[in-house]
């Protein structure tokens, strides 16, 4: 079975906090990005290199929709072909819909 590099992403206005965990929940991790373009294309960069180094053949990436700044992050990550050969998975989780 393959193992899985977990990123969980807190959206914010101007960076963007990153942490990456093992499939074991360890931490691989944790850095910011600014959250423009350029903190993008770095991040998916360190996706890679993380998954890489675990030898991940999967990536979870996790982020919620912070207003609109999570937006153009979500379509860059969707777009990018790097995250193709990890299989990635960008769920985006909606803060409205809490179950307690």
């Amino acid at each position: 079975m393959g193992k899985t590099l977990f990123v969980g992403i807190d959206i914010g206005s101007d960076t963007n906090v990153v942490r990456n965990l093992n499939d074991t929940g360890e931490d691989v991790c944790d850095f910011s990005v600014s959250n423009d373009l350029p903190g993008a294309e770095r991040l998916v960069e360190r996706i890679v290199a993380e998954a890489e180094l675990i030898d991940a053949d999967k990536v979870k990436i996790g982020m919620e929709t912070t207003n609109l700044y999570w937006w153009h992050l979500s379509q860059t990550l969707h777009e990018a072909p790097e995250l193709t050969a990890f299989d990635a998975e960008i769920p985006v989780i909606n803060q409205g819909n809490r179950w307690f």
